[in-house]
């Protein structure tokens, strides 16, 4: 490519994402579909970062007060079941539809009530897992650029961000969110079968009394051991610290959740508690081990 093609092409990313942040949108440059700022979930709608990040060419949105429900199901009749499903939620039908793999696709609403992402029930379907994901605080969705998988650009069905500003995305509630999700794990049950869970570790056996308090103990006192355990935890504003999978120093795109009510592995897909995080990322030799340096480090 030739020097001014290549010129051309960043002025017209930039473009993009100065045109993203006038309709209120926070852009987050991308490789892939993997995000490069390294505080990537604290981004603010800022023109002055844009000149940063115009090397890589994909650009996602950051999700929070943006909710975007992603139809992650290959299976057309399913796929389409649910496309009318999200069509009956109450402006549906004025959301924003994105499309990068068919039939999968990408609703974009809005929320008032920013929380963090939701998962449907997992099912597999003719060999091949099917999940309905709403993404929300600490996430974001590729809104532009070239999917991974099929070396072609993400389209919109609908006008797009660049069109539409933020502030006028169909409202959405938690409540309706929820509501959405049962009906849609309804609608994957139908055509395949409930998708295994892997199982969270748990303690040895022996003394479940106290693994359980100091289990409970950790999650109402985050502050005292995660930053130590995982110095590059952002902490959010629903009291949860998010870790990046890249800080974690592994191939995958979701992050770790630490949260008051619970540990969720979004990037494995399952549940943990604090005493199995000090075994797999502390280094200690054993449960035991894990629970004595949560108990001190919380001076108990």
């Amino acid at each position: 490519m030739s020097s001014s093609a290549t010129q051309r092409k960043s002025t017209d990313l930039a473009d993009l994402r100065h045109r993203l942040i006038n309709n209120g949108y926070t852009p987050v440059p991308c490789v892939g579909k993997r995000p490069i700022p390294k505080a990537w979930t604290e981004l603010q709608p800022d023109h002055s970062q844009v000149d940063a990040y115009l090397s890589h060419p994909n650009t996602g949105i950051l999700t929070g007060q943006v909710v975007g429900i992603d139809v992650d199901v290959l299976h057309l009749q399913a796929a389409a079941e649910l496309r009318a499903l999200v069509m009956t939620l109450p402006g549906g039908d004025k959301a924003l539809v994105r499309v990068g793999k068919a039939p999968k696709a990408l609703y974009l609403f809005r929320s008032e009530t920013p929380r963090e992402k939701m998962l449907s029930s997992a099912f597999m379907i003719d060999g091949i897992k099917a999940q309905v994901e709403v993404m929300g605080m600490g996430q974001q969705v590729l809104a532009f650029g070239v999917h991974p998988d099929t070396a072609k650009p993400y389209t919109w069905e609908t006008p797009s961000p660049l069109d539409v500003p933020l502030a006028d995305l169909p409202l959405i509630t938690a409540e309706t969110v929820d509501q959405f999700l049962a009906e849609a794990a309804t609608i994957l049950a139908r055509h395949g079968t409930a998708a295994a869970k892997p199982a969270a570790k748990r303690p040895a056996a022996g003394g479940d009394t106290f693994w359980k308090r100091v289990n409970s103990a950790a999650l109402q006192r985050l502050e005292s051991w995660v930053p130590a355990l995982f110095p590059t935890a952002a902490l959010q504003a629903t009291g949860a610290y998010r870790v990046s999978s890249a800080d974690l120093g592994r191939g995958l795109e979701e992050d770790l959740s630490i949260h008051p009510g619970g540990v969720q592995d979004f990037g494995r897909e399952h549940g943990a508690t604090p005493i199995d995080l000090v075994a797999e990322f502390g280094g200690a030799p054993d449960t035991r081990a894990s629970a004595f340096w949560l108990c001190e480090r919380m001076s108990v």
